[in-house]
């Protein structure tokens, strides 16, 4: 079992101090940090917490990459993608569920080039409804299509996305 060396929020490190393994955001220093069976580690971790279970899941990598670094192992979980309002983030708005368009769409997701930093302004967010019946949501710009953290989606996934908005 893992546990957190670190926590980020407190102040512990320099803001430009290279991340290492244990290293948490906002978890306790000695939390222990358990895997989440059929999950990537790099994706998705549980930490208990006040008597519950929490999940935790990757932001952002640090550095250039595609989108597979930033979603490690999640494409095989996938179920639908959600367009959800922005104002709440929750609210469905449409729905893509046939099996052939998520698995291109997630094809393309997983190579679309990731920029950390890339500036975009959201107007909605996109939802990756996972087979545990969890949603994976990130803020996404429909006039430029970068997906936060700073994935630059293809014209293809943008159009699919723009046909499936009310």
């Amino acid at each position: 079992m893992l546990s957190v060396r670190c926590e980020l929020s407190g102040g512990a490190r320099r803001p430009r101090d290279p991340l290492r393994s244990g290293d948490a955001a906002f978890v306790p220093v000695g939390t222990p940090v358990r895997q989440v069976e059929g999950f990537d580690p790099a994706f998705r971790l549980a930490v208990e917490v006040d008597g519950g279970v929490r999940l935790y899941e990757r932001s952002a990598p640090s550095e250039p990459g595609l989108g597979r670094d930033v979603f490690p192992g999640v494409a095989q979980h996938v179920r639908a993608v959600l367009l959800l309002s922005q104002r709440d983030g929750t609210t469905e708005l449409a729905r893509i569920d046939d099996a052939e368009e998520v698995a291109r769409l997630l094809s393309e997701l997983q190579h679309a080039p990731y920029r950390p930093g890339r500036p975009f302004d959201a107007d909605l967010f996109l939802g990756l409804l996972l087979d545990d019946g969890s949603t994976v949501r990130r803020a996404y710009d429909t006039r430029t299509g970068v997906l936060s953290p700073g994935l630059q989606l293809s014209g293809s996934f943008v159009g699919a996305i723009s046909a499936a908005r009310p």
